[in-house]
């Protein structure tokens, strides 16, 4: 009896430790608020190497959310009140070029305003043709700073799979097409493993562990006993 309500226990911690982290990792939103990018996997540029502070890129983040074909990236630069392309270059099939055919790049248009911002999406080919476009207040106005902007992008607008490796650099332009004026990294490229689920399988393993660790603690740790 002991055994049976220890393991239900631990079941139950285990699926609350599953809801408390699938819903951080649910916690990102278009919405023009920052806070939710804390901790999200990121790259930082040095300040002062961009031609101004319009273009001086600071940092680059970048996340998914589980079960979603959608990727977002986030774009901080210094302080400043005019207008900046943020960009992103993906090499899709990953062969060390951004230039090939079925890359992609996106261009970010940020204007901080007083009171809201304008930002405006582009995805394209290298050779200009347009994949799509989004809109949308999702920048800091001037009064915030003017310096910070989030975006998404969907997997097949990148041409990728969900999951599929990421080669990537981000920059920004003074226009909507290349060369950057301030790119990160400075040489290289970005590669990332995105995990697009979190499911049954994670579950399982917090379940595993949770049981080890309770029976373990409890003087309990034994597999099978004879009758």
């Amino acid at each position: 009896m002991l055994r049976n309500r220890t393991v239900r226990r631990a079941l139950l911690l285990a699926l609350a430790a599953f809801l408390v982290f699938h819903g951080i990792a649910l916690a990102i939103t278009l919405d023009g608020n920052f806070d939710d990018w804390a901790g999200q996997p990121h790259i930082t540029d040095p300040r002062g190497d961009g031609a101004s502070n319009n273009s001086d890129l600071l940092a680059f983040y970048w996340a998914t959310q589980p079960g979603s074909s959608v990727i977002y990236f986030m774009f901080e630069r210094d302080s400043a009140n005019g207008p900046v392309y943020f960009t992103v270059l993906v090499d899709t099939n990953n062969n060390g070029s951004y230039r090939d055919d079925v890359d992609r790049w996106v261009f970010a248009y940020y204007s901080p305003n007083n009171n809201d911002s304008d930002v405006r999406v582009q995805v394209r080919t290298p050779g200009g043709t347009v994949i799509n476009s989004y809109s949308g207040d999702w920048g800091e106005s001037r009064a915030e700073g003017g310096s910070r902007a989030e975006i998404m992008v969907t997997f097949a607008d990148l041409g990728i799979d969900v999951g599929q490796t990421i080669s990537m650099a981000a920059g920004t332009a003074q226009s909507n097409n290349l060369p950057n004026v301030d790119l990160a990294p400075d040489s290289g490229s970005i590669t990332w493993s995105p995990i697009p689920v979190l499911g049954w399988p994670l579950l399982g393993l917090l379940v595993a562990a949770f049981i080890i660790l309770t029976w373990y603690r409890r003087g309990r740790f034994v597999w099978a006993r004879s009758s």
